[in-house]
């Protein structure tokens, strides 16, 4: 048996013709579900609540007769409770009202009357306000290290969200400018930061207005403060940004750098020639590698230099974990007596700060080659305890001559 189909086809015309064919389904797509259109940036839905709310009529009662009963005690008291009730608002200033916890339209500048008990206000001042962005250490792509600030100005242009949409509006702006200021500058290069400082303030204000226009701020200017450089990029990594950017230049505007042609250097030829055989003395490298000593002989070392003006700079007691194939545990006393080092816990109680690392990377930051900083950014050092404290170990690590006394002991 045939089974008649729902579905109605027409017939392809074989001649030209203005017979339209017809590619409507019989079957019907719509969604039981209903969203509500709302676009990246609009308002909140709390602040339309009282359009939609439809409380029952009981509650309607109640409302009114406590705000009858509010009314009637400021007349019946009117010479006192003029002083509490009877708000001067400002040119420049706006109050908000929230009436038994319902938002009022917004009210100002002039005389505002505020019902006693059921009237909870808040003033909003909207002329053009600055903050400061404290300067803070940014570690940045060349690894270079900066200490940087800005200093942000912004306006208030909507008073009902600034109050409804954010708890704390200065704390929250504060915090969102120092947090952008550090998301931009991580990605730059010194020499970037340097030159290009009116393109940076632009982005940074972008950004900024990106993220407080749902709070009714908007951010009308932001100047980077001076920049302090604390250390200098290392040289590989400026070269290579310096590389990068001239490959940028002969690059096409219409080529991604993953389709950008290779760079080829001046001397490359066609013909290629085999390189000559270096013999086995040229070969051997000239300066032969640190030996690596164990952490008791480091902190030997170290031991040997404490005295009373080291003691007096730093003033603190380090405990070192050190990892490896077993685990040990070494202090160093910086903070009583001409200081000491041993083996074991601090015989004088709990330490300021615990420092965990490798042999290997003991042995580095002793010997200069690596910096305390770096390291704890790179996560070869695992500080537990206060980080300025342990930031201040880097006077007793400028210690080079030991690495030298103890080869000369050894031989």
């Amino acid at each position: 048996m045939w089974k008649s189909s729902s579905v109605k086809y027409s017939p392809v015309p074989t001649a030209d013709s203005t017979v339209a064919i017809d590619f409507r389904s019989p079957f019907r797509y719509d969604s039981a579900f209903k969203y509500s259109g709302g676009t990246k940036g609009s308002r909140p839905a709390y602040l339309s609540e009282h359009r939609e709310y439809n409380p029952p009529f009981i509650v309607h009662l109640c409302t009114s007769l406590v705000i009858f009963l509010s009314f009637l005690a400021m007349i019946l008291t009117f010479p006192l409770s003029g002083f509490f009730c009877i708000k001067v608002i400002q040119q420049y200033e706006r109050i908000v009202v929230f009436r038994l916890g319902r938002l009022q339209p917004l009210k100002g500048p002039g005389v505002v009357l505020i019902l006693p008990c059921i009237d909870r206000c808040r003033r909003v001042d909207m002329r053009m306000k600055a903050f400061n962005v404290p300067p803070q250490k940014i570690l940045t792509v060349d690894n270079a290290l900066i200490s940087c600030g800005a200093n942000v100005h912004f306006q208030i242009n909507d008073v009902i969200g600034s109050v409804t949409a954010v708890q704390d509006l200065n704390h929250a702006t504060r915090a969102i400018g120092q947090t952008a200021l550090n998301n931009l500058l991580l990605t730059k290069e010194l020499h970037k930061i340097k030159t290009e400082k009116v393109y940076l303030n632009d982005i940074l204000q972008k950004e900024l207005n990106t993220s407080t226009q749902e709070w009714g701020v908007t951010i009308t200017r932001v100047e980077i403060s001076e920049i302090t450089v604390i250390k200098e990029p290392d040289p590989f990594s400026a070269g290579q940004a310096v590389m990068s950017s001239i490959q940028s230049m002969f690059q096409s505007p219409g080529m991604s750098s993953a389709q950008s042609p290779p760079m080829m250097s001046p001397m490359a030829t066609t013909q290629t020639y085999p390189m000559p055989a270096i013999p086995e003395k040229m070969a051997e490298p000239i300066k032969s590698p640190v030996p690596t000593m164990s952490a008791g002989d480091i902190l030997s070392a170290v031991k040997l230099l404490l005295n009373e003006s080291l003691v007096e700079s730093i003033g603190a007691v380090f405990k070192f974990v050190i990892n490896g194939g077993t685990t040990e545990i070494y202090y160093l006393d910086l903070k009583n007596g001409s200081g000491d080092a041993g083996t074991g816990d601090p015989p004088g109680g709990e330490p300021d700060v615990v420092l965990e690392m490798s042999t290997g990377d003991m042995q580095k930051l002793f010997s200069g080659e690596l910096k305390p900083f770096q390291a704890y950014m790179s996560g070869q050092l695992v500080v537990t305890g206060d980080r300025g404290v342990a930031m201040k170990l880097e006077v007793a690590m400028k210690l080079e001559h030991v690495i030298k006394r103890l080869q000369g002991s050894d031989r």
